[in-house]
């Protein structure tokens, strides 16, 4: 990461090796050896030797130390080498020795930014209010007036601090020189990230994984899988809530590629990791596209690229996959995320409603700051928000994953102060004010053969059933029949579960934030029953008023499975059977029963289904599956069911 960062520095930077140059009229120095060595810095630099031109310019300060010329190459070039120290001292002795001579006020505005970087917010409040005095040019007020902007805002954030105490994560996760973009799944039992083993241009990146023991602690990082790590580097990786799916970046190699670094996709089957496809055209470019961050439904993707027609040099794009797996055409996230600057690592929460992502262009205290953006009920993002100090501080900042719950931060913090820069990982508590109004688990279980009990590959999907939505579909594995798949507060849910040849099953989820109360995992394992003549499923989500036959408007993802069902099974015959609990007169309670089932009948027939395929029966409380003896029992004895009466329909 810091390798990719300085990268992104280096390229904003580059133009700046012309920052300060004054050309050859007026220069502070009357010594022509000095300008003369001066004038071969230049050659040097166009021709991108830096460091001999950085020696020929100190050779020019020895013949002048006053040579303002001299020090503003230096400190453009030190600048590009990330030696703000060095950077700074050059700029200072610009300004003592300018001593306010309005041709060098950009000295002022550029110590600003310096200052800034460094924290220093009065310094930088006081430089740039004396750049702004001279009356610059208007480009360079510019940059300067959003200098003074931001400190001030800095100062604001620091006057209202967050609570903020990083843990560092164990010793054996944190064993490489660097480790950074967390990635942690749904049930927070798996950390993935990008590793580096040493600085050198020979230590590539690789993805690591570990997991996490019965008591707490991490198992060694081990490489995820030779199918995705090569000799080249590998990293910044995301993965779908059922942990089926990884996306992850790629450059250079073997591989087929578009760009110096593109995004390929790789799916789980058992314990392997299928070989590794580019994601084509539609999401790839010509250019670099790198840090994915997938949504918990595996329908949204979104990265970072530098391809042209953004708004700064990277910006945050999306891509959608359609239900044949087809990615769209990456669109760019807009000018609400992305500014003028660089927008990076990017993490959209598993509740699908609040993005995540770092940013040097929005107001911040430097360098790189966590922001997050609220999804609006238009589908469109809301508001930018900084995660405030000390969560943020001049430094870079620019990898964070909020686990489901909201509540905790996996993040890297960067060390650049000893001899090699360093990255290791920790946890935080996410502040109680900035925490996801709905907060998510998941559902998990294992699918089976009611009669053989052997794990089954069935499709398991969740719906919303008050907007008859579906949220997210997966497939359980194939090997152990697992399944995973989130659930986010404040909405009732189905999960149908289907195979070709079985029974579909339904399972209702009213999953509503109780306050206090941190949302749990619901462990549920399903058992499909094959098809045969007197198998029955119960309709779990079909649902009528009290005293009422009218089926409401909730019923509907329930009543569309049956209708698939059916045409799915187009030589089934069904009976669709009411029953109640024994509360009220047994008779009323039949005929109750009996519309209630001749309701659902009318709505398969309204959806084209042939009529002579169903029967419909009211039972009233002559089938109870549970002793009437408490409100519990009662419910479950109140219900619908279909059963299969024949299998031989022409």
């Amino acid at each position: 990461m810091i390798r990719k960062i300085f990268a992104i520095i280096t390229l904003m930077l580059f133009g700046g090796i012309n920052l300060y140059a004054q050309g050859h009229q007026g220069f502070s120095t009357s010594s022509k050896k000095a300008i003369k060595l001066y004038d071969q810095a230049t050659v040097l630099l166009k021709a991108r030797q830096f460091p001999e031109a950085e020696r020929k310019l100190f050779d020019a300060l020895k013949k002048d130390p006053d040579f303002i010329e001299a020090h503003l190459r230096l400190a453009s070039i030190y600048s590009l080498y990330r030696k703000p120290q060095y950077e700074k001292e050059h700029l200072e002795k610009v300004a003592t020795i300018a001593n306010g001579n309005p041709k060098y006020a950009k000295v002022y505005g550029k110590l600003a930014g310096v200052y800034f970087n460094e924290g220093r917010y009065d310094d930088a409040l006081a430089m740039g209010k004396m750049h702004m005095q001279a009356r610059p040019p208007e480009r360079e007020a510019k940059q300067t007036e959003w200098v003074m902007e931001c400190a001030a805002y800095a100062k604001e954030l620091m006057s209202e601090p967050v609570p903020f105490v990083p843990k560092e994560m164990d010793a054996n996760v944190n064993q490489f020189a660097l480790q950074y973009f967390p990635v942690v799944t749904v049930d927070e039992k798996t950390l993935i990230f990008t590793r580096r083993v040493g600085n050198g241009r020979t230590d590539t990146e690789d993805i690591v994984i570990c997991n996490r023991r019965e008591d707490g602690s991490w198992s060694d990082p081990v490489s995820i899988s030779d199918r995705i790590n090569t000799e080249m580097n590998e990293g910044t990786c995301t993965i779908s809530s059922d942990g089926k799916m990884l996306i992850f970046t790629s450059c250079s190699g073997e591989r087929k590629s578009f760009g110096s670094c593109d995004l390929y996709v790789t799916y789980k089957v058992g314990e392997e990791w299928s070989e590794p496809e580019n994601l084509g055209k539609t999401v790839n470019s010509s250019a670099w596209e790198s840090q994915p961050a997938l949504s918990a439904d595996g329908r949204e993707l979104y990265f970072v690229s530098d391809r042209r027609g953004g708004f700064g040099k990277r910006d945050l794009f999306v891509t959608y996959r359609t239900p044949k797996g087809i990615w769209t055409p990456a669109t760019n996230l807009g000018k609400e995320i992305n500014t003028n600057g660089d927008e990076v690592g990017p993490f959209i929460h598993v509740n699908g409603q609040r993005l995540y992502f770092s940013s040097n262009g929005h107001k911040g205290m430097g360098g790189y700051d966590f922001f997050y953006s609220d999804r609006k009920s238009d589908g469109t993002w809301g508001e930018v928000k900084n995660l405030g100090y000390p969560i943020n501080d001049h430094k870079d900042q620019s990898s964070l994953v909020v686990n489901a719950t909201g509540t905790t931060g996996y993040i890297s913090i960067d060390d650049l102060h000893g001899e090699q820069p360093e990255s290791k990982l920790y946890t935080f508590d996410i502040p109680e004010d900035q925490r996801i109004p709905n907060r998510s688990s998941y559902v998990a279980g294992t699918v089976f053969d009611l009669d053989t009990k052997q794990p089954l590959d069935a499709k398991v999907e969740l719906y919303n059933v008050a907007n008859n939505t579906m949220i997210n579909t997966v497939v359980s594995d194939p090997e152990n029949g697992g399944y995973q798949i989130v659930l986010t507060e404040g909405e009732q849910y189905a999960l149908f579960v289907s195979r070709k040849g079985y029974l579909y099953k339904s399972i209702p989820f009213d999953y509503k934030r109780v306050e206090g109360e941190t949302p749990k995992p619901v462990h549920q394992d399903i058992y499909l029953e094959p098809i045969r003549t007197g198998t029955v499923t119960r309709l779990e989500n079909v649902f009528f008023d009290s005293d009422s036959y009218q089926l409401r408007e909730e019923s509907k993802s329930e009543l569309m499975k049956a209708v698939k069902f059916l045409e799915e099974n187009p030589k089934l015959v069904m009976e669709i059977s009411g029953h109640t609990d024994d509360v009220g007169n047994a008779s009323y309670n039949k005929e109750l029963s009996k519309n209630r089932a001749k309701a659902v009948y009318e709505f398969m027939v309204s959806e084209n289904i042939d009529a002579n395929r169903l029967r419909y029966k009211g039972y009233g409380m002559d089938q109870p599956v549970v002793d009437n003896d408490s409100d519990a029992n009662r419910q479950k004895n109140r219900r619908i069911e279909f059963k299969v009466i024949g299998d031989q329909y022409n």
